[in-house]
């Protein structure tokens, strides 16, 4: 493990319940906004566009999430700009209100099939102070060896 002394540690957590649930909560307008049954194919689609949203992090990459609704989308999914434009900022305003405490990144998503059900895993990710620094009190269950938390740099 490759040390740092920025004073923080990367830490995969299930918290508050496992990143490909929370992701699949954060799609469901998109999910939902779509008529029919989706394919495999479309599905992967919108959770993949979705865990894009989750990791935004600057206005800069906006246009590249509306430009990808029209253009990378499936073809049944596509949404033009203006429309796209909206359904971005609706997705983006979502993230900072209903999953405002929810710091996490999402890494690593992947979406399979598990006989007919479509399922998301995702790896959540977070930097937290690195309890072993000396200015940095430790919090209780930051432990290495939680269940839920692991520290991974």
């Amino acid at each position: 493990m490759r040390e740092c002394e920025c004073g923080y540690v990367l830490v995969a957590s299930d918290e508050p319940e496992p990143m490909g649930d929370t992701l699949a909560h954060y799609a469901r307008p998109l999910l939902e906004r779509f008529p029919g049954d989706l394919s495999f194919e479309e599905f992967k689609a919108v959770i993949d566009f979705a865990a894009f949203l989750w990791n935004l992090a600057a206005v800069e990459d906006i246009p590249k999430a509306v430009a990808h609704l029209s253009t990378k989308m499936p073809p049944r999914l596509r949404i033009e700009a203006p429309k796209g434009l909206a359904v971005v900022r609706r997705m983006l305003t979502r993230r900072s209100t209903e999953f405002a405490s929810d710091a996490r990144l999402a890494l690593k998503v992947d979406v399979h099939l598990e006989g007919t059900r479509m399922l998301v895993k995702a790896l959540g990710v977070c930097f937290e102070p690195d309890p072993a620094a000396a200015d940095s009190p430790s919090r209780p269950g930051d432990e290495t060896g939680s269940r839920t938390r692991n520290r991974l740099h």
